[in-house]
Parts: C-alpha cells; sequence; structure tokens
C-alpha cells in the first residue's frame, strides 16, 4: 500500500509482491493475462475536493433496483444517463455488484442507458488485474450500444480506467477514461451539472 504521504501524481515504489506492474501514462502497457490473474492493486486514495452542491435527481422505474442496490447512483431521465460516485473502498466484490446489477437491467431486455462512474470519492482501490480483464471480456459480450465514462483525477485511477477502456477497444460499448468532468460531459452530450456528486 502507498505511503499515506505520497503524491499519487509522482512516481511512488509499490510492493513488486502484489502488483505486477505500474500503469504508466497516457498510453498504459497492459500486463499479459496469464501472468496477473492473482495479481492486487491496493492504492491509498485521498480526495483533495470539497463536494459541490448536489442536484435533485431525476429517477426511472425502471432502474429502481439498480438505484436502491447500490449507493450513490442517480438515473438522469432527461439524458438517459446512470451516473455512479463510489466512495471508500474500491474492490472485486463492488465491482462484480455493479456490473451484475447493469447486466441484470440488460438481460430483462430494458432500454439501454449511459454511464458516468467518477473516483473521486474513494479512498483505496483494491483490484486484481486479472479481475478487470474478466469483467472487460464479460462487458465485451453486451450487445446494446452504449457509451461509458470514467472520471478519474489521480494518476493510478486514471490509468486503471485507460486500460479498462483499452481492454474495450472494439466493443459494442464505447468506454472512455477522462482526467476532467468538462471532457466526461463533452464526451457524453450532458450538462455539466449533471456529472456532479451528491453531498452527504
Amino acid at each position: 500500500m502507498l505511503d499515506a504521504s505520497a503524491s499519487l501524481d509522482n512516481p511512488v515504489n509499490l510492493d513488486d509482491s502484489k502488483i505486477l506492474s505500474r500503469v504508466s501514462m497516457p498510453a498504459p502497457e497492459l500486463p499479459d493475462e496469464r501472468h496477473c490473474v492473482n495479481t492486487m492493486l491496493v492504492i491509498s486514495v485521498f480526495p483533495s475536493q470539497t463536494w459541490p452542491t448536489s442536484r435533485t435527481p431525476m429517477s426511472s422505474p425502471r432502474l429502481t433496483t439498480l438505484l436502491k442496490t447500490v449507493p450513490h447512483t442517480r438515473y438522469h431521465a432527461e439524458w438517459n444517463l446512470m451516473t455512479w460516485h463510489p466512495r471508500g473502498v474500491f474492490d472485486d466484490a463492488l465491482a462484480d455488484e455493479v456490473v451484475g446489477v447493469i447486466q441484470s437491467e440488460e438481460d430483462h431486455g430494458e432500454a439501454p442507458f449511459h454511464r458516468y462512474t467518477e473516483f473521486s470519492g474513494l479512498t483505496e482501490i483494491r483490484l486484481k488485474i486479472g479481475h478487470v480483464f474478466q469483467i472487460a471480456e464479460q462487458r465485451r459480450e453486451a450487445v446494446e450500444q452504449v457509451k461509458s465514462a470514467f472520471f478519474a483525477e489521480t494518476t493510478v485511477g486514471y490509468g486503471i480506467a485507460r486500460m479498462y477502456e483499452s481492454l474495450m477497444d472494439g466493443a459494442i460499448i464505447q468506454v472512455r477514461a477522462v482526467r476532467t468532468r468538462a471532457a466526461a460531459a463533452e464526451w457524453l452530450g450532458v450538462p455539466l451539472d449533471v456529472l456532479l456528486p451528491d453531498v452527504g
């Protein structure tokens, strides 16, 4: 785990017994899946911003289950967009939970919706590199054409998002990793304030 005083925007020494390789900027080199199934990425993240004023979220009956199951998710009907601002620890179990709920919506023939995920509220990232490969392989089987944007301010968070974007290249789901909310809003075609996180 990184020392609490380390800056994620500067080079750091990572535990080689847990991490196969550090994802570099801006185009990370992807590790060979055969050698990284059990590789664990453990990073401490410290948000440096104050949460902005929240907007009253829109809702949709077809996403009731998802919104109740996954904390800090909102559905914006006007923009056909689900936003997710996870907080605390982001690990394999949480990633599986979110993917499972979204796939359930897709399997039941619900209309497709775009997605926005923001890493700014995370305090720690605990993901097995091989698990990211498995999720990407799963999601490449989706048949609905939607956009999925990932916003990360830190080098590590952005590197993970870029790796996932690379793994999803050519899939029907379009994935984009960005360093600013404004870039995500432009790519998704939505107002910037739609992407702001909740307070509390």
